[in-house]
């Protein structure tokens, strides 16, 4: 990681603000991305560092500075890693931001955090893959077993 010296800026792109305003119009209700979505989005900027990383405090903490409850701001959180704004990272309390969104540095550093994200949204996606085959199989196996006693009367 460099220096934290010049960290008085992030850039964007129109794409991440056309992406945005497009989530906004075309969800509604709990899926939708709301106000407090978005504070707890600059919230998570304001932390960013030089690697695209934010290390958080505990909900408790970031809702007294921006006024939420820690529940609105899990909900928030979850929210925008769905919409691929933020990924966890293996890191306690870290994420990371979507560099095709936002990002501090030097342009000429943005290949290498497109490629860090890439490789830990595919990370991620294999993990939930992995889950959701676990998850199928204990549903099969307790599927069966509630089969087979329903079919057995001395079972």
């Amino acid at each position: 990681m460099k220096k934290d010296k010049n960290l008085r800026w992030f850039a964007t792109t129109k794409e991440a603000t056309t992406d945005i305003l497009n989530i906004i119009a075309t969800t509604t209700g709990k899926t939708s991305i709301q106000l407090p979505d978005i504070s707890v989005l600059f919230f998570i900027i304001n932390k960013m560092d030089y690697d695209n990383k934010a290390k958080l405090p505990t909900q408790k903490e970031i809702g007294k500075q921006i006024n939420l409850s820690p529940r609105r701001i899990s909900m928030a959180i979850t929210k925008l890693q769905k919409y691929a704004f933020i990924a966890k990272t293996s890191e306690a309390k870290t994420y990371y931001i979507n560099p095709f969104y936002f990002y501090i540095g030097d342009y000429r550093d943005l290949h290498s955090k497109y490629e860090t994200w890439k490789k830990l949204i595919s990370n991620i996606q294999q993990t939930n893959v992995q889950l959701n085959k676990k998850k199928n199989v204990n549903n099969l196996s307790t599927n069966n077993s509630t089969n087979t006693s329903s079919k057995n009367p001395f079972h």
